[in-house]
This record gives C-alpha cells, structure tokens and sequence, in this order.
C-alpha cells in the first residue's frame, strides 16, 4: 500500500515538473532569447567568428596530419620494396634461379597414363 502511494507521488512530480519546465524554460548561458546571432556551445555564447576561427585551426591540423601520415605511408611503402627486393635478391643467390627461370613454362610429364 505504501509503495502504491509513493509510486504515485512518484509519477506525479515527474508530470508537474516536466510541465513547469516545458512552461518556464531554462536558458542557461544566453542573455535571455537574444541567441540568433550568437551560437550556444557548452553553456557559453560564442560568436560566429569564433567558431569559425577555432574550426579553420582543426582544418589546419588535421591537413597536417594528413600530410604526415602520407609522408609516412611513402615511406613504408619504400621500405617495403626495398625488403621486398633484397628478399628475391638473397633467394636467387640461394636458388640459383633468375627472373627468366620463373617466366618459363612449366615441364610437361610424360611416361604416365
């Protein structure tokens, strides 16, 4: 019985509060409604300029680290072929076999049926 009653008083704040809030909204960090020409970010009033300043700065370092990372990516890639090249290099020396020996045909086995 005790829990039916508290669940009703329960409910019964959540409506009313929600109700007073839809009616006297809080507007925490805007200079009353006079936020058209201002953008609202974490509470505080930040002018167009400024995000747009703030957001060329992002582009700036993200254009740099792209760069970075392609310059990175060439290199690799280079060091790649390089190993790739001393790999078919130390395994000629070891087989004895050169880039002509791989473009042959295969040998054809004969004698069975």
């Amino acid at each position: 019985m005790e829990l039916n009653i508290l669940l009703i008083f329960f409910f019964a704040f959540i409506i009313l509060y929600n109700i007073y809030i839809s009616l006297y909204p809080i507007r925490e960090g805007m200079k009353g409604k006079n936020c058209n020409d201002k953008m609202c970010e974490n509470n505080k009033i930040v002018s167009f300029k400024d995000k747009i300043h703030s957001l060329e700065k992002k582009l700036l370092s993200m254009e740099t680290n792209v760069q970075d990372n392609t310059g990175q990516i060439k290199t690799n890639a280079d060091n790649i072929k390089q190993f790739a090249e001393a790999s078919k290099k130390q395994a000629q020396e070891q087989t004895g076999l050169t880039d002509d020996d791989a473009n042959k045909p295969a040998p054809q086995v004969t004698g069975v049926e």
